[in-house]
């Protein structure tokens, strides 16, 4: 039996079971940045003699599948698994003797359902930005949306969307300093939540704080074996947002100043609510927590230019990474001195400790918003979501960057047009590297359960330009 594969940039159906295990239909996406794996087409009582093609139908209510099959009795039972990203769905038709063609009747809408299936992804339609990046796709649970917008030299942005029987997971890794810290965490974060929580019969909190640590001691590992040869990773680092969803419960979990949004219908509007909880210095609450962590510390919180920062270098509080901040051995020469704290300090003063929520699913729970702190600077939470719930779902994290750059144009009196017209790293006085992951929430019965035995898909964004 051929077992499923991993693509990249390409869908492989290969039959099992058959003889015919090196036969494949595949549908390629060049340059895609995506990698799934997925189960293998089924096809009983048929010996196929080539590719098996799915395309559709000229009616609206049938879907054409072309069988090359041998001569058999006078009925074949044909079991067709269709595959599509996030789920696993059969159908059967019956074929007449000799038939080589046959054309699978149902209802138009499981047809809309499965011809939906043959093209889950959007058309890249980058062509006014060339720093956007944008892919939709869907999956059994909730069609996904996600978006990247790139205003410094080198991104310093990362996203990651896992989806399998483990639940769904979503990462945005805001970085600063460099891309160093979101590139590892983007890489290692998942996987080690994955071996964490593995045997394990429910989430918990403490799994997901558990995979937080690990990724940071891992980073500080690497800063170790770097710190002669690359010294300024040491002043590398990155927020990061988490959200896990698991069967009908939801956990958020954030270091630094991105945000997750609920949107919550209530009637036949949308209400925002903010999961997440941030650590940056503007807020009074953060302030009076670092001065409650460091009371022998008269300055571990200063205003400078124009925000508060901690020791006035950093406005985030929580993070993975920023050595310098945490262990004294790193903040000396030769890093950058605007780094350098002149004052010794014992304990860390940043930590990676996430605070994390969990709530459980509600029937009115809509859509998640995951985004970067970029967004936020120009959009509220209402905004943002208001803009999710009066749009198709197709292209939706795109329009809230696209949203949040006419922001940036408006402040400075300028067109939408000639903002992404100006080369990046110079963008950056205009507005900051963007991510955004829209999560849509499905409560349909018929799709409830697939999330927890369909295929594994994964997603993550590029790495820049």
């Amino acid at each position: 039996m051929a077992e499923a594969s991993s693509v990249y940039g390409s869908i492989s159906l290969s039959p099992i079971g058959l003889g015919h295990g090196e036969e494949t239909a595949t549908r390629s996406r060049p340059n895609s940045p995506f990698r799934f794996s997925h189960p293998t087409p089924v096809v009983s009582n048929v010996r196929p003699l080539s590719p098996t093609i799915i395309r559709r139908a000229s009616s609206p209510t049938s879907l054409s599948l072309s069988l090359y099959i041998s001569r058999s009795p006078s009925h074949t039972l044909l079991k067709l698994g269709f595959f599509h990203l996030g789920f696993w769905r059969h159908a059967n038709a019956t074929c007449q003797n000799h038939t080589e063609r046959c054309v699978v009747r149902m209802p138009g809408s499981l047809t809309r359902f499965l011809c939906s299936c043959a093209s889950p992804f959007s058309h890249d339609d980058d062509r006014d930005d060339p720093s956007l990046w944008a892919r939709d796709l869907r999956r059994c649970s909730g069609d996904v949306s996600a978006a990247v917008i790139q205003a410094n030299q080198v991104l310093e942005d990362q996203c990651r969307v896992e989806s399998g029987d483990f639940g769904t997971f979503v990462g945005v890794f805001d970085g600063h300093g460099g891309p160093d810290a979101a590139r590892y965490a983007c890489d290692h974060l998942f996987e080690h939540y994955i071996d964490i929580s593995s045997g394990a019969d429910s989430l918990t909190d403490n799994s997901i704080r558990q995979a937080f640590l690990a990724t940071e001691e891992g980073f500080i590992n690497v800063v170790s074996q770097l710190w002669n040869t690359q010294p300024d990773i040491a002043t590398c680092g990155t927020c990061c947002l988490v959200g896990v969803i698991q069967r009908n419960t939801m956990h958020i979990a954030n270091a630094g100043d991105s945000r997750a949004v609920l949107g919550r219908k209530v009637g036949h509007k949308v209400e925002a609510v903010q999961l997440s909880t941030e650590h940056n210095a503007n807020l009074e609450e953060i302030r009076r927590e670092m001065k409650a962590r460091h009371p022998d510390d008269s300055q571990i919180v200063e205003f400078k230019h124009g925000v508060w920062r901690i020791k006035g270098i950093i406005q985030v509080s929580r993070s993975l990474g920023d050595a310098y901040m945490k262990y004294a051995e790193y903040n000396r020469e030769p890093i950058k001195p605007k780094f350098r704290i002149s004052e010794p300090f014992i304990s860390p003063i940043l930590t990676a400790d996430p605070t994390i929520i969990s709530r459980e699913i509600q029937p009115n729970d809509s859509f998640l918003i995951f985004a970067s702190d970029g967004l936020w600077e120009h959009l509220s939470n209402q905004e943002a979501v208001d803009i999710v719930h009066s749009h198709p779902h197709a292209g939706i994290a795109r329009r809230l960057i696209k949203a949040a750059l006419q922001d940036a144009a408006r402040k400075r009196e300028m067109r939408y047009s000639d903002l992404i017209s100006i080369d990046k790293k110079v963008r950056r006085h205009f507005h900051d590297d963007i991510t955004v992951i829209v999560v849509f929430l499905n409560h349909d019965p018929f799709q409830g359960g697939c999330s927890q035995t369909g295929p594994t898909l994964s997603l993550r964004s590029p790495l820049g330009n």
